[in-house]
């Protein structure tokens, strides 16, 4: 029994050390194996979408961004310049106010909500003479006439207040002054 066991145990030490090392080709059972149970463990820790982009505009410059997004403005697709208008929401630069104040005569519909939406979440005051005569134009689709009374109301500013107030009908105007 003594000379089997001296007999097996070398044998079974060189298949385990070959087992080891061939275990070990595949990357074992850690991160990013191919035998681990976690399916996405090959992936990054990043996730893809907002994740991303936000850790993608942290590391990035205004500067940058700015001039990708006047990039990204020139595209055929609507869907690629809406992306790019929101890349501006969080931009405390004064030329964001410019771009999304220039993107509210695209010719797309998408194009233009974002804008203004986008100008109304940052409050820009810079924006309101500018929302206000695109209020009162024939041209102005209703849709984003509700989203420009909209905005200026969310801007706060009082000539912003003041249009809104005249585009409203006279019985609502009469009930907002008696209030």
């Amino acid at each position: 029994m003594t000379k089997t066991l001296r007999l097996f145990f070398p044998v079974a030490l060189a298949v385990l050390a070959v087992a080891h090392s061939a275990f070990a080709q595949y990357g074992g059972q850690g991160l990013g194996s191919a035998l681990s149970s976690d399916p996405l463990s090959h992936q990054s820790q990043v996730r893809a979408g907002v994740d991303d982009i936000a850790s993608r505009a942290s590391q990035e410059t205004p500067f940058k961004i700015i001039k990708d997004v006047k990039l990204g403005l020139k595209d055929a697709d609507p869907d690629v310049r809406v992306s790019e208008l929101t890349k501006l929401r969080d931009l405390q630069d004064p030329e964001v106010n410019q771009i999304l104040i220039q993107s509210m005569a695209d010719e797309d519909l998408r194009v233009k909500l974002k804008a203004i939406d986008i100008l109304g979440a940052r409050q820009a005051n810079a924006a309101v003479a500018a929302m206000s005569s695109m209020l009162f134009l024939r041209s102005t689709e209703q849709i984003v006439k509700l989203h420009l009374v909209s905005e200026l109301g969310r801007i706060g500013d009082a000539q912003g207040t003041l249009i809104v107030s005249k585009t409203l009908p006279r019985p609502c105007r009469t009930n907002l002054i008696s209030q």
